[in-house]
């Protein structure tokens, strides 16, 4: 079996470009295994709760879940697949390989030698579109934070001391006896000259706060939608700096091009060498710096892009709420927060993906 898996099937080779729907027939079409597909619901679910992939495969392993091999040893590599496949909500990517010798039969990956086809909706999911969305954005929310992600629980690097800017972090209390239970604190607390006076939180303290200030938000429910929707058409509109990308390419094309003629006057005449150099050198600063405009409206235009599937979630959390939240909820926690602040236990502020603060008292 391939990576995968609780999809399987026989992919043949499409004939078509994308479409939103596109059916290989019934032999090439995939279908769900209901018992694999278990445990991608329980991956995804766990990765949402704080764990990384290293222990999503240790909590597997201790289940007694075998790996998609069959195997009883779960690698990260293997959690980090199955959460990052766009077959588990439903949509293909085809040809990621391509025969490279029809005479060996042997395959390679896909680097762009050959077109791939994106295929929306192309089979039953097994994670919702959102949900696996919202596993993509977390997941670059922790490659940008490094080591400075922790996967103890899904609080980690999600609470804030208002003193000295640290995360919170889970500890236990008398843990060799039946007083044993877990806190929350700062990373720092005792690290500094000066400690942090933040309070230690439990579990459900820090639960029942996120219900109030998810709850406080309900009433202007539709209010917020309706500004997220504006912020994201300001503040995450690519246009004009992909009309921007594409000039530049045909400055480093046109660079490019004068710089290759350059070298094909000098092979067929002679040429003064200083001026050949100069005339170089200055082609070369040109397509230099268009390359380097081409790099920064790039890095801006992923830094929309981001922002935009930040908003877009935090957008998909409110839609999710059905009147007032009365049990804490992980998926709600991931969609709104950014982060929370502690200042006092009569004090916690949270701040949500739009921007906007709640504060929490009592």
């Amino acid at each position: 079996m391939g990576q995968a898996e609780a999809v399987c099937g026989r992919q043949g080779q499409p004939r078509l470009q994308h479409l939103p729907r596109i059916r290989e027939g019934e032999d090439g079409s995939l279908k769900v295994n209901p018992e694999q597909a278990q445990t991608v619901r329980l991956i995804y679910q766990l990765f949402l709760e704080g764990l990384s992939p290293y222990a999503i495969g240790k909590k597997l392993m201790a289940l007694g879940i075998k790996s998609p091999a069959g195997k009883d040893t779960w690698h990260q590599s293997s959690v980090k697949s199955i959460l990052t496949n766009e077959k588990y909500k439903g949509d293909a990517l085809l040809q990621k390989q391509y025969t490279a010798d029809f005479l060996t039969k042997k395959r390679k990956k896909n680097q762009g030698e050959i077109p791939q086809y994106y295929v929306e909706g192309n089979h039953e999911a097994i994670i919702p579109p959102d949900k696996w969305e919202l596993v993509q954005e977390e997941m670059e929310r922790r490659k940008r934070m490094g080591t400075g992600y922790s996967s103890a629980s899904i609080f980690s690097s999600k609470i804030r001391c208002s003193e000295c800017g640290n995360w919170y972090g889970s500890k236990v209390w008398h843990s060799k006896d039946k007083y044993r239970r877990v806190i929350f604190q700062c990373n720092h607390k005792f690290k500094n000259d000066k400690k942090c006076r933040t309070p230690h939180l439990t579990e459900d303290e820090i639960k029942a706060a996120f219900v109030k200030a998810v709850n406080a938000v309900v009433p202007e429910k539709d209010e917020l939608i309706a500004n997220t929707k504006v912020m994201m058409r300001t503040l995450c509109d690519t246009t004009e700096l992909e009309v921007e990308q594409s000039r530049l390419v045909a400055e480093m094309d046109a660079a490019v091009a004068m710089t290759e003629r350059l070298v094909a006057e000098s092979k067929a005449a002679p040429m003064d060498q200083g001026e050949y150099q100069s005339r170089r050198d200055e082609l070369v600063s040109q397509y230099e710096s268009a390359k380097d405009g081409y790099e920064r409206a790039s890095g801006e235009i992923a830094d929309r892009q981001a922002r935009r599937k930040t908003y877009m979630q935090f957008i998909g959390g409110l839609q999710r709420l059905d009147g007032f939240c009365r049990d804490f909820d992980e998926e709600l926690w991931t969609a709104l927060l950014d982060h929370a602040t502690i200042y006092t236990k009569d004090d916690i502020r949270f701040t949500f993906k739009a921007g906007n603060e709640v504060k929490v008292t009592g």
